[in-house]
């Protein structure tokens, strides 16, 4: 099985294994993870990085869905509220 760097195409290599235990509706599940890394340092900086920025893109954009439903909430509970007062 091949496993390339997704940035410059080498061959990656194994750089470490660990377990996980992991608990969804109260059963015990244990994971196994390994890691592998690009041989060459500065593609593999550039790979993390550019995961890291990935990583942020995504929780700003989970963080600003939050915020825009919340306000949704809070415009319906305004109108109801309003509704009622006309009443």
């Amino acid at each position: 099985m091949s496993n390339l760097c997704t940035r410059c195409g080498s061959e990656r290599i194994f750089f470490r294994t660990w377990k996980e235990v992991i608990e969804v509706y109260e059963r015990k599940t244990t994971v196994t993870n390994t890691e592998f890394v690009c041989p060459d340092p500065k593609c593999q900086k550039r790979v993390e990085e550019l995961i890291t920025e990935q990583r942020a893109k995504r929780k700003y954009a989970e963080d600003q869905k939050e915020l825009e439903k919340r306000l949704k909430i809070k415009l319906r509970a305004k109108n109801i509220a309003l509704s009622k007062k006309k009443s």
